[in-house]
């Protein structure tokens, strides 16, 4: 889904540079949709380019887990069994279902589908459903051949990429009519499911009139029928919550590959999913030949790679083949390789789905009328503001694209077509997308903190804390690799993070952004502190001793790998990324402040019997009274009489004595009373490791009142799993051989471990052993995988931006924004702004004839 650069116009197609239906709304006007595409783009990129380890981690895990793959056979086979003889329960809301499925059957799925689809078909029967869908499929070739020109349907029409949107699914029904002879055929060509809210039920009628109707509805396979995207995209998620953990989401995966690839229309057009081969000289023969297996987006061989390209590749202006903007193995093709292709295969037409046309209408003809792009799901996400389109044929072979905006889900509880006004309603659509693409920028911005700090900080070249509106667009732009119009978002990221000059406090900026974890899966978190805490500890250090440890040649400049060694040397388990984050509150000019890095390092005590809390609270307001000592260190020093770096446990009963002394002197009758018991609790509390003396860590930990660096560290490591939810959740479902959702420690462990190898941000192995530790929450040896990844969650802070008319005057020469007055952040509801325009549109008709050879 891109646009792309000196494209033809085709007589009656859109120009690919063109977006018709945006400009209607005012022409140059910016509209965040097509923002919000442009990082959809950038994230499938992304995605498809972090297929290779992905890749590698399952190879891993073959490697690792032996002959697991049988006992995981063993276990989908005992599911199967059971789950087809369940019968649905008095509480069962759905149809009831005989097989073999009839014609009745399906008009009552039909009907339940479109007016309960909130209500998921039983287990029992959507599992029987897609045993006898692959069944069927596995006995089809890998190409279908169809003929409409026999008269035997009314009309034969191509459906595009629905993606799980069934309101589009359901329009395109209710309009072109139910499948069957003598009425209606249909081939779906691919992306059934994902992002989508409904993959389940689309699939559900796609599978039932195939069953129903095997000669009147056909499908292609498409690039999200692949086990690696519907694990991104959403479609693992929907079979989960729908169906439970069980195996149900194997046998769409074992549908998926046994799919056919392509279509062929009386001879004259192939339909397939994405494009065209970036070998020359691949024919109907080899299509027919692939294996019914996953794609892999890391091909290997001849028959990986044109499975790769015919899901994958997109149709390109430039010549030849050039690489694809999807990112990693993709490709593009041009003109000439469609040319080249259809003479070698006696073919007229190319007709493919896989993206939205760049002018935003629901279809797209290139290179000389012999590629057509058809693309169905409307609104697409509920942000991109497309039509959707499908392309119908007469038996004469004449065909029409035919566009439309389908209406909102809830108008289909009626048994008529819906009729809505035809007009497309902008200023919501635009309003959703500009939110998703705050929202997305948000968390871009959480992936790539620790550079934008770097950034950041490196223009502000005084040390002021601040840098200008220009400043932070460069950084947004050069770390993120974004191109945005940001003055059009400034408003709702920037409104609470200006001084009064405009300037950008770039640190409370990215601190709004950050990563936290469920209570309820968070008690490793005091482990891994108290770890690192007290290796440090045990050295049993004072004053200048810990500050020649940091900063052996006094020169005030540490950086990462000198910490990275001095923790080694300490055996304080941290990795290069946890000693950057530490850095980032105690780096000042590129000088390390070694105090404020040993403050910094700072953890919060287990409870204190609440006397000696109450005491330590009193303590702590006294010292910090009238000014009395200008920093910690002076505090510090102020109770080591003797200079010797430590406080003698007398030294600190005798400051004490003496502080509270002169408060009772300056101020009678409203004064801190400490008995010498209670200064002996305090001591045994501050001194944690017993030593008979107290060192400056163990002091900062419970005077020192700043943010601990310690938070910095716990953030990192919930920022990789956050990151790598995708990749953790994958490795774990790899190793959930009974497909119930749980591991054992030890599976849990293992998986850990085997994603760990792999990742570019590792944890550290104390990491992983106290996250194994504390997971298991009731002890009874089982872990919920899925709930520890999904424990992991967005924390932002900036809240709805409010921006006020007297703010944006006072800034105006800094701060130009369109954004409304409040934002409000993670709302957009794909189906809720889904309304309006549904008219279909006729375009110019044409058709293709049958040529001889040669």
């Amino acid at each position: 889904m891109r646009k792309t650069k000196n494209s033809k116009v085709v007589p009656g197609a859109s120009s690919s540079g063109t977006n018709e239906a945006w400009q209607k709304e005012g022409s140059g006007k910016h509209d965040p949709r097509d923002d919000w595409h442009r990082l959809d783009a950038m994230q499938e990129e992304k995605f498809v380019s972090s297929t290779n380890e992905t890749s590698r981690l399952e190879a891993l895990l073959r490697q690792r887990q032996g002959a697991s793959g049988d006992k995981r056979e063993a276990a989908r086979a005992s599911w199967q069994a059971s789950i087809t003889k369940e019968e649905p329960g008095p509480e069962y809301k759905g149809p009831r279902l005989k097989f073999p499925l009839g014609e009745e059957d399906v008009y009552s799925l039909y009907h339940h589908v479109k007016t309960k689809p909130d209500v998921p078909l039983h287990p029992g029967y959507m599992a029987n459903m897609l045993f006898n869908a692959q069944k069927l499929y596995q006995q089809l070739p890998r190409v279908t051949e169809i003929t409409h020109s026999d008269g035997k349907h009314d009309k034969f029409v191509v459906v595009g990429d629905i993606h799980g949107q069934l309101a589009d699914l359901l329009y395109i029904v209710e309009k072109q009519g139910f499948p069957g002879p003598g009425r209606t055929m249909y081939l779906f060509n691919g992306d059934f499911v994902d992002r989508g809210k409904y993959g389940v039920e689309v699939m559900t009628l796609l599978v039932a009139f195939k069953l129903a109707f095997p000669d009147s509805i056909h499908m292609n396979r498409g690039n999200h029928e692949d086990d690696q995207i519907n694990m991104k995209y959403g479609f693992l998620d929907e079979v989960q919550r729908k169906f439970g953990r069980g195996h149900m989401y194997q046998e769409f995966q074992e549908l998926w590959n046994c799919l056919p690839v392509a279509t062929i229309i009386d001879g004259l057009a192939i339909v397939l999913h994405g494009g065209l081969f970036r070998q020359d000289g691949v024919t109907l023969s080899h299509l027919k030949a692939l294996p019914r297996v996953p794609c892999n987006l890391q091909p290997k061989n001849f028959q990986e790679t044109l499975m790769v390209d015919l899901l994958w590749s997109d149709p390109s202006d430039t010549v030849g083949h050039d690489r694809g903007v999807r990112g990693g193995n993709t490709v593009n093709f041009g003109p000439d390789v469609t040319h080249k292709f259809l003479a070698l295969n006696n073919l007229k037409m190319l007709i493919r789905s896989h993206e939205v046309p760049p002018s935003n209408k629901g279809y797209e003809v290139r290179h000389n009328g012999r590629c057509v792009t058809v693309f169905s799901a409307s609104n697409y996400c509920g942000h991109r503001g497309n039509s959707g389109a499908v392309m119908v044929f007469q038996p004469d072979l004449k065909y029409s694209f035919q566009e439309y905006w389908a209406p909102a889900l809830d108008t289909f509880l009626k048994d008529t077509v819906p009729k809505c006004p035809p007009k497309r309603p902008a200023s919501g659509e635009s309003e959703g997308a500009r939110q998703d693409v705050i929202r997305q920028v948000k968390m871009l911005v959480l992936e790539h903190k620790q550079d934008l700090q770097w950034f950041f900080t490196s223009e502000d070249e005084m040390t002021k804390g601040f840098i200008t509106i220009e400043a932070w667009r460069r950084g947004m732009n050069a770390i993120l690799k974004l191109d945005l119009p940001w003055e059009k978002y400034e408003g709702a990221m920037l409104s609470n993070c200006l001084d009064s000059a405009g300037h950008v406090l770039y640190n409370k900026f990215l601190s709004q952004f950050r990563v936290e974890v469920k209570p309820e899966y968070s008690q490793w978190k005091n482990q891994v502190v108290k770890r690192v805490h007290d290796a440090l500890l045990a050295a049993d250090l004072n004053l200048t001793e810990m500050v020649n440890v940091f900063d052996h040649n006094n020169d005030g400049v540490v950086d990462v790998d000198e910490l990275s060694k001095v923790f080694g040397r300490l055996k304080i388990p941290v990795t290069r990324e946890q000693v950057e984050e530490l850095l980032q509150d105690v780096v000042v000019s590129g000088k390390v402040n070694v105090i404020a890095l040993i403050e910094s390092l700072q953890v919060k005590r287990d409870p204190r019997a609440p006397d000696v809390q109450e005491a330590l609270d009193r303590l702590g307001n006294l010292f910090a009274g009238g000014k009395r000592f200008k920093d910690t260190v002076q505090m510090f020093e102020n109770f080591d009489e003797n200079g010797d770096g430590k406080i003698q446990h007398k030294e600190f009963m005798a400051v004490v004595k003496k502080l509270v002394a002169e408060d009772q002197k300056n101020n009678p009758g409203n004064s801190l009373e400490i008995s010498d018991e209670m200064i002996k609790k305090i001591i045994h509390v501050i001194d944690a490791n017993n030593s008979g003396s107290i060192d400056y860590l163990e002091f900062v930990d419970v005077f020192h009142k700043q943010r601990s660096g310690m938070d910095r560290l716990l953030e990192q490591i919930c920022r990789v799993f956050y990151k790598y939810q995708d990749s953790l959740g994958r490795v774990f479902h790899y190793m959930d051989i009974d497909g119930d959702g749980v591991l054992t420690p030890d599976e849990f462990k293992e998986g850990l471990s085997t994603f760990n190898a792999m990742v570019s941000e590792p944890l550290t192995d104390h990491v992983i052993q106290s996250v194994v530790q504390h997971i298991d929450r009731n002890k009874d040896g089982q872990i919920s995988y899925q709930e520890f990844c999904a424990a992991f969650y967005f924390v932002d802070e900036s809240g709805p931006s409010v921006i006020t008319d007297d703010f944006k005057k006072e800034h105006a020469e800094h701060f130009k924004s369109e954004a409304p007055a409040e934002v409000a952040i993670y709302r957009s509801n794909s189906e809720g702004i889904r309304q309006g325009y549904s008219g279909m549109k006729k375009e110019t008709t044409t058709g293709f004839r049958k040529v001889s050879s040669g």
